[in-house]
C-alpha cells in the first residue's frame, strides 16, 4: 500500500507554477478550456506523484507557495487486492472516443438559460424549489441526487456570474435503448467509461459499460447489487 498525490489545478492565474514544473522535468497532462463571452477560460495541469518520490517535497512546497492543493490517494499492491475480503469496483480505463448516437437524447448545456430552463413546465399547484432547497432535500435524503424532476427546480437561483463551461451532457437514458458506435469498442477493455457525460441540474457522471464477457461472469456467479442493461451497437 502506497500513498500517491493527485494534482488537478487551474493555473491560468499561476503560470509560474507550470514553469516551475517544466524546470523540474515533471511530466503532466495539460488541458485548456476556452472561456465563454467575457468569462475567462481554464488551463489545467494534471499529474500523479508518489509520496516517496524524491521530487514530492519540492512539489509540496510549490503547491503551498502558489496556493494550490493535491488530493491524496492510496495505491494498493497485488497482495493487498488478493487478501481483501471486500473491494470497490471502478473502471480504470480511459474514455471511449465520442460514440453516443445523440439524436434521441435530451441535451443539457452548461450555460445560463439552458435546455432545462427553457423546457421547464409550469406547475401552478407547486412553486418550483430553489437550488439551495434542492441541495437541502438531497442532504436530508428526501430527494435522491440521481432521481428528481428538473422542472421542479428554479434554476434561475444559480448566482449571477456562476462559471459555465459550455460543455454538453445528456439526461440519463431511460426512454429508449442507448445507441453507440460499434467501432469505438474495437479492442476496448471489458470495463470502460463513456466519453459522454449524463445527468441533470448540477449532477453529472459518465456511464460504466461492460463487455458480454464481463456480464457473463456476473450472471453465472449470480452477483448481487448489479443491474445490467443492454446497449445497441450501430
Amino acid at each position: 500500500m502506497e500513498v500517491h498525490f493527485y494534482i488537478n489545478e487551474n493555473v491560468v492565474k499561476r503560470p509560474e507554477f507550470k514553469a516551475e514544473l517544466d524546470s523540474l522535468n515533471v511530466r503532466y497532462k495539460y488541458k485548456e478550456i476556452p472561456g465563454i463571452g467575457n468569462k475567462e477560460g481554464w488551463k489545467y495541469v494534471q499529474f500523479n506523484i508518489a509520496e516517496n518520490n524524491p521530487l514530492w517535497p519540492t512539489i509540496r512546497e510549490l503547491l503551498d507557495r502558489y496556493g494550490l492543493k493535491a488530493g491524496r490517494r492510496m495505491n494498493y499492491s497485488k497482495r493487498d487486492i488478493e487478501t481483501a475480503e471486500w473491494l470497490r469496483l471502478r473502471p480504470d480505463s480511459q474514455s471511449l472516443p465520442p460514440a453516443l448516437f445523440t439524436e434521441e437524447c435530451e441535451p443539457v448545456t452548461c450555460c445560463e438559460d439552458n435546455e432545462e430552463g427553457q423546457n421547464k413546465p409550469v406547475n401552478r399547484l407547486k412553486p418550483p424549489m430553489t437550488v439551495n432547497q434542492l441541495s437541502e432535500k438531497i442532504e436530508s435524503g428526501e430527494v435522491s441526487p440521481f432521481e428528481y424532476d428538473p422542472g421542479d427546480v428554479n434554476w434561475s437561483g444559480i448566482p449571477a456570474g456562476y462559471p459555465c463551461c459550455g460543455r454538453v451532457k445528456y439526461h440519463v437514458i431511460y426512454k429508449h435503448q442507448a445507441k453507440f458506435a460499434r467501432e469505438a469498442f474495437k479492442d476496448a477493455p471489458d470495463f470502460v467509461k463513456t466519453n459522454e457525460w449524463f445527468g441533470s441540474g448540477g449532477h453529472a457522471g459518465r456511464e460504466t459499460l461492460i463487455s458480454q464477457q464481463a456480464a457473463r461472469v456476473i450472471l453465472e456467479n449470480k452477483w448481487r447489487g448489479v443491474q445490467l442493461e443492454p446497449i445497441a451497437l450501430i
